[in-house]
């Protein structure tokens, strides 16, 4: 976002920015919640990605990606053009540590989590929860209690590798189920997941959407996966690279198409 000036107050220092239209969760509240579709989402997705990446090259980790930090520009003339915002829990990669809590529960990374390094790939998993929010209108991980959170991953991408869980310094805290802890509804990815593979085509234009659909959530596949690259860098120390380069299977000409984006 565009940063104009800055001043004092009341002894406390002011930022001014542009002015910005409304978040991406104040359209969905607007909309009653109805799921955006893959055409909405892909300028988002798109923007994201060139924002992470700049990040990136900074060694910065935005650390709070969610829905409500998403604002939009001028939705009327610009729809769906976006700003990334609340950079209060931003920190250069080089010095976070094990144990830095960062991110809303829901948009939270397994290396968070189960007390991995952290790095800028940490985004990345936020960034693919978003996307399933926008599609969805379902939160894949629930915010209550962190036993249901590692529940819902097991359910939607299985058991971490036994190398990343011995990795983890909090690893040992989800092997058992504490009393007070509530009960966890399942994310609706899981049967949404199997109307697709199940679904029968009627004719072409289903095919393509068909195919986009499958296409979006092979991306996500890619985006939530929980230390497929776990590199040993020269200090010793395991560290979690999210990337996409290995999305190589059949849909991966579909990712091409589902990610190719003009701005308006």
């Amino acid at each position: 976002m565009k940063f104009i000036d800055s001043f004092k107050y009341n002894h406390l220092f002011c930022l001014v920015f542009e002015m910005l239209d409304e978040s991406i969760f104040d359209l969905m509240h607007k909309r009653t919640w109805l799921p955006l579709s893959l055409n909405e989402i892909r300028p988002v997705f798109h923007q994201l990605l060139v924002s992470l990446e700049a990040l990136k090259g900074l060694g910065i980790i935005h650390g709070d990606l969610k829905v409500d930090n998403l604002m939009l520009v001028n939705h009327k003339d610009h729809p769906f053009k976006l700003r990334l915002i609340d950079f209060g829990l931003a920190i250069p990669a080089s010095d976070a540590e094990i144990g830095h809590l960062v991110q809303n529960p829901q948009f939270r990374a397994p290396e968070v989590m189960l007390g991995l390094p952290l790095t800028e790939a940490v985004d990345i998993w936020s960034l693919g929860c978003i996307m399933l929010v926008l599609f969805l209108v379902d939160t894949p991980f629930p915010s209550e209690c962190n036993y249901g959170w590692m529940e819902n991953l097991l359910d939607l991408l299985g058991q971490p590798a036994d190398h990343v869980l011995a990795a983890g310094e909090y690893s040992e805290e989800f092997t058992k189920k504490h009393k007070e802890e509530p009960e966890t509804d399942k994310s609706s990815y899981l049967s949404f997941k199997e109307e697709l593979k199940k679904r029968r085509i009627s004719d072409e234009q289903d095919k393509l959407e068909f195919q986009d659909k499958m296409a979006f959530f092979e991306l996500l596949t890619c985006y939530l996966q929980v230390g497929r690259n776990l590199e040993m860098p020269h200090s010793g120390r395991p560290v979690v690279v999210r990337q996409v380069s290995y999305c190589t299977g059949p849909q991966a000409r579909d990712l091409v198409r589902l990610l190719t984006w003009s701005a308006p």
